[in-house]
């Protein structure tokens, strides 16, 4: 039996009751729906220049903090391009103490204390911040009180975005975005987000949510229901929705 906040997503431990199958059909016309749809390109929103003050690079993160692993760096004075930011780990910086973190091109975070872009402010929308996350969050929404996604987290988050059969579960789709540069651990969670969590119920699968940017929280269980972040378990991290998912 599942608990409330476990997900079977994983195919392998499914089943093929008639309201999965509903599920799986729809899920396959949003999939149609997005292979058809062009992607935009990964491009920034803002482009700055990193600024060391020194011939040291900067360093990129897996997320908002110093504490998370280095993916890779930026020579000093190169361009870097910007998508979003959060608020993560105080940094002392080029310019002050900041706890802005830039979401940059190719994946991974930037302390913006170390990015000149004209202003102390941020100069990229907060990520989670668009009309896609904001479709997402209103479809979940509506979607509360539904039964049928129980246990099928991930098939929910996916569908809130117009897609579904991109990862086999939450697990796999954290992965996905923790190797991509992706996962802040902050839990200032923005609206539309994944957040991602274990627990002992999961099934090895993993739990993922959508945040609904207050601090709550859409979850699949025997009702589709609102809850707070400490429902769904540990918590691991949360990432903007992939830039290939198509959205509502």
């Amino acid at each position: 039996m599942i608990n409330s906040s476990g997900c079977r997503d994983d195919l392998a431990k499914g089943s093929t009751s008639a309201a999965f199958l509903k599920l799986i059909v729809a899920g396959i016309v949003a999939l149609v729906i997005a292979l058809v749809t062009p992607n935009a390109a990964n491009a920034g929103i803002f482009t700055g220049r990193v600024d060391t003050g020194s011939s040291l690079p900067l360093n990129v993160r897996q997320g908002a903090s110093t504490s998370t692993a280095v993916v890779r760096t930026l020579a000093n004075g190169s361009a870097v391009g910007l998508n979003c930011y959060v608020h993560g780990q105080a940094v002392n910086g080029r310019w002050g103490v900041t706890d802005i973190w830039d979401q940059i091109d190719g994946g991974g975070w930037v302390s913006d204390g170390f990015v000149y872009t004209g202003s102390n402010n941020p100069v990229v929308p907060l990520c989670g911040s668009n009309s896609k996350a904001d479709h997402a969050v209103a479809w979940a929404n509506s979607m509360v009180g539904a039964t049928g996604y129980d246990g099928w987290c991930e098939l929910f988050v996916e569908n809130a975005y117009g897609t579904s059969g991109r990862y086999a579960s939450a697990l796999a789709n954290f992965y996905a975005q923790q190797a991509a540069g992706r996962i802040s651990t902050s839990t200032a969670v923005p609206s539309g987000a994944l957040a991602f969590f274990r627990n002992p119920y999961d099934g090895g699968n993993g739990h993922v949510e959508i945040s609904r940017g207050d601090g709550s929280f859409v979850s699949t269980a025997a009702t589709v229901r609102v809850v707070g972040l400490s429902y769904g378990g540990t918590f691991l991290g949360w990432a903007p929705a992939p830039d290939s998912w198509p959205g509502r």
